[in-house]
Parts: C-alpha cells; structure tokens; sequence
C-alpha cells in the first residue's frame, strides 16, 4: 500500500495524538520482577559517568512489554528525559511478513532436536501503512525525549518504509538535524528476475540538536593498484592485500549478516550482527553512557554495550525474545534486572499473544531405561530438602539441600505452532525433560518482592552452588528461597520454596 502526502499527515497526526493521550493518562507501571550480577547495587562498574547519575539508571535492563507504554514510564514516572545519550530503533520493516525464531533442543542422552521455527512478530498490519506509520511516529516522540541534548538517534529500516520514515523524521527532529544516510550492504538476501537484488539496508540517523557527539570512525582505503604513494605527510600501510591509509569511514558499510554457524547466532529472527552495531555505539557514545533500544529482539545492543562498557536498556514486548536477552545477557556475565508491565489496555506492537499458561504436574519420580533417566509420575520435594510454598502445581521439579539446588524435571508447555513436531517433543521431554531449560539462577534469601541472582545458568542439568552468592549459611538465615528461569519457547517458571 502507497501513501500520498495527505495519508502521510494523517498517519503523522494520528501517532501524535496516540502519544499525547498515554502522556496525559495515568502512569501504568512497570516492576522490577529479577535482577543478575548484583544489579540491585550500584552500578559499580560503570565508571565515572554512572557515579555522577545515583539512582534508578545506573542499572542495566531488560523491559518485556509494549515498549511505547514501557517509554512513557520511563519520561513521567522515572524523569528520564534528556537522559539517554543513544537509541538504535530497529522496528519492524512493514514488509507483510510473519518472522520465526529457530529453536532446537540439545540433549546429552537424545543428541540435537530438529530445528523448529517459533512465531517471533508479525509485520503485516493488515495492510495499513497509515498504521504502522502512526506506531512508529508515536515512539520517535518519546525517543526524542528521552535523548540528550548531545544524543543520536539511529532508525534501521530498508526500502519499504524509509523514504516515509525521513519525512517523519524530519518534521520531529527537523531537517537540520539529520547527520547520516548510512548503507549497511550485505550478501544474503533473496532475489528475483523483475529487478536488481535487494541487499542493503538504510539506517537514518538525527542528532537531538546541533551539539549532538559524534567520534568519526576509521576504515582502510586501499591505493591504485594496491602500491605505495609516497605522498608527502601521507601515513601508509601495507597487510597481505597490499598498501593503505586510513580514513573517515564512509557512509556504506559491508557488514556480512549473522551466519548459521557464527558464535553470535541465537535463531532469532532478523538479529543483526555484533560489528554493525559497534560502529554505531563507538561513534555516538562514550564509555558509561547510557543507550537504549526499545526493539531489542535478540538483544544484541545490549550484548554490544556490556563489550564496549555502556550502560544499556532494552524493551521488547515478544516473550521469546524477552527470553534471548536475557539468556544472552547472562552468559556474558552482565549486570542487570528484568522488567515487566502490569496488565494494561495498551496493546503490544509487534508481538505474537500469549495464551493462558496450563496447569501441570510436578514430575520428580525417576525411572532408569535404557536411554536413560526418564522422569515419570508427580511428586512432591522430599523430606528433608525443600517444599514448593505456593498450592497449585507448577512446571518445575527440583531439590534443594546442603548449599545447593538441583533441577530434577521440567514438564514443558509445548506450543500448538509445534504440533507437527509433538511426538519428537514428547520424547524428549519424557527422556531429558531439562533440555528445555534455556536459563535458570535462584535467589537463595528471596524476600517476597523481587527475585535476585548472582549468576545464570544456561544448562538446566547442572548444580547451582549458593556458596559464592554472598551467603554465609548453608542453608541461609532466610527460610525462603526461589528459582525463576525461561525455557526454548520464552516461557517464564518461577517458584518459590522453603529450605
């Protein structure tokens, strides 16, 4: 669907007045639910930026939910405003498509799943251009106010919808504004017979004002028929492809995509590799400041930024990919906590529904076969170790004794997308049920309110060791413990229990 010029004003006045209404309703908060690495402390590492910005921003986050509604909490109840230095926006393209996130299981006693494809977003909007337009102008207007007055703004998009998004642009940072046009090209990508092949994406980026920060980056620039020059006052150099000098990086970048066997691969949909983004945080930050991207998908910003020591906050309402940035920002060992929005009348942009979670049988009872371990039968925790404290059943079975807990079965909730795969998944959840366990960390004090962590596990079968959570009794003087996690799917367990 083409829009003129008047559907473009509409669509425009539209996404205004969507922001200016939730600005004006009552604030619809956000909680903090988990926090890693000691993230409930200061932000000790940081640096002198964070030390002269006490309070509230000096953690890193994680946000699940609508990420318009998630902004305009962070402007009116928590006065961010002016105070973000960086936002890499990467919204859906408007390209009519549905994207899948690839998950497979990795069992020690089955060996590797088939690959399954999850729903991750949908960017269809029905069609509507006029649509998708005014989502995208109502968090541009909460993006410009909670930058800096040296911040910059980067908006990824391709050629869709980016002649219409820089017209937007435009009229709410002003033209004067507008720094860059940067092409990232790439070699992946499909093509057909009825034009040339489409393989760039366009990335507009906008100072909040005239003193935005900006540190130009350097590239190689190869000689004529890679020989030296001897210029006068001219630095050369020489590698295996021959001789060089360095210059302002241009404004077209060969990035390759992430391919399927790179170390950063997480399967979810359109992730973009770690190198184009630390072009971008290296030429508009510095060390400890603060950027944020409000569709962080895999979360490779954030992964970015704990590397290149920023401070970050990341929003998405997909509970998949919730689940990638949390699990990626944990083997990294970063410091953070993990929001999440009450139910509220806002809906979610670009994110699947989540249904109903089921009820299911706690499964401790082991059974020996020859393939292994099974877990068969309900049970309830043993003597002696730890009790579940809530009634009702929960997914998760586990023992908790001598300064350690131990996950004994995890009765997954298999998506009806997966159907297909249903007896491939039964099996594996009948032989080595914890295979479905992306993360999972305990908070062995926990105190009713908040779960909090030292660390995060990324293998459902191993121990986690208390000894080194700062905890000096085994067990701990409190009487209350809780494990919270995220399996394959982006399901959350979390349960509380008694030592």
């Amino acid at each position: 669907m083409m829009l003129d010029l008047a559907g473009i004003v509409k669509a425009f006045e539209a996404g205004k007045r969507q922001y200016h209404r939730l600005m004006r309703e009552a604030v619809l908060p956000f909680h903090t639910e988990e926090c890693y690495g000691g993230a409930e402390k200061a932000g000790e590492r940081c640096g002198k930026a964070a030390e002269a910005s006490r309070g509230w921003a000096e953690h890193n986050r994680i946000a699940c939910g609508d990420n318009l509604r998630y902004m305009v909490y962070l402007l009116r109840q928590k006065h961010m405003a002016g105070k973000l230095q960086l936002i890499y926006a990467d919204p859906p393209f408007f390209s009519h498509g549905k994207y899948q996130a690839s998950v497979r299981l990795q069992s020690g006693k089955l060996g590797a799943s088939s690959f399954m494809k999850l729903g991750a977003y949908d960017d269809t909007w029905c069609g509507d251009m006029g649509r998708y337009l005014a989502m995208l102008t109502a968090r541009l207007l909460a993006m410009r106010e909670l930058l800096s007055d040296t911040g910059c703004l980067w908006v990824h998009l391709d050629w869709h919808v980016a002649h219409y998004a820089k017209v937007i642009l435009d009229q709410i940072f002003h033209a004067d504004h507008f720094i860059n046009e940067v092409i990232w090209t790439y070699k992946s990508g499909g093509t057909n017979h009825r034009s040339f092949a489409k393989k760039h994406d366009t990335l507009l980026v906008y100072g909040k004002s005239k003193q935005y920060h900006f540190t130009p980056l350097k590239e190689k620039s190869y000689n004529r028929e890679m020989k030296p020059y001897r210029f006068q006052g001219v630095e050369e150099f020489e590698d295996e492809k021959g001789w060089y000098t360095m210059v302002n990086m241009k404004d077209v970048w060969r990035i390759d995509m992430v391919g399927r066997t790179s170390g950063e691969r997480t399967g979810y949909a359109t992730q973009k590799p770690e190198k184009l983004l630390e072009r971008i945080v290296a030429s508009c930050s510095g060390e400890g400041d603060l950027c944020a991207d409000f569709f962080a998908g895999s979360g490779t910003l954030g992964a970015v930024c704990e590397k290149m020591n920023r401070r970050w906050i990341m929003c998405d309402a997909g509970k998949l990919a919730a689940a990638e940035q949390i699990s990626r920002l944990g083997k990294a060992a970063a410091s953070f906590c993990v929001e999440r929005a009450e139910p509220a009348g806002v809906p979610s942009v670009c994110a699947e529904r989540e249904k109903p979670k089921k009820d299911f049988s706690v499964h401790v009872e082991r059974a020996e076969s020859a393939e292994g371990a099974g877990i068969t039968g309900a049970f309830s925790a043993s003597p002696g170790k730890a009790r579940a404290r809530q009634s009702g059943r929960t997914p998760l079975a586990f023992e908790a004794s001598g300064g350690k807990v131990r996950l004994l079965a995890y009765d997954a909730e298999i998506p009806d997308e997966l159907d297909k795969y249903a007896q491939e998944l039964l099996r594996y959840r009948g032989v080595d049920s914890l295979c479905f366990i992306k993360c999972w960390s305990v908070d062995p004090a926990y105190d009713g309110r908040m779960h909090k962590a030292r660390m995060l596990m990324t293998d459902g079968h191993g121990a986690y060791d208390i000894s080194g959570h700062g905890v000096r009794a085994c067990p701990p003087a409190s009487d209350t413990g809780s494990i919270a996690g995220y399996d394959i799917f982006g399901n959350r367990f979390f349960q509380v229990f008694e030592w």
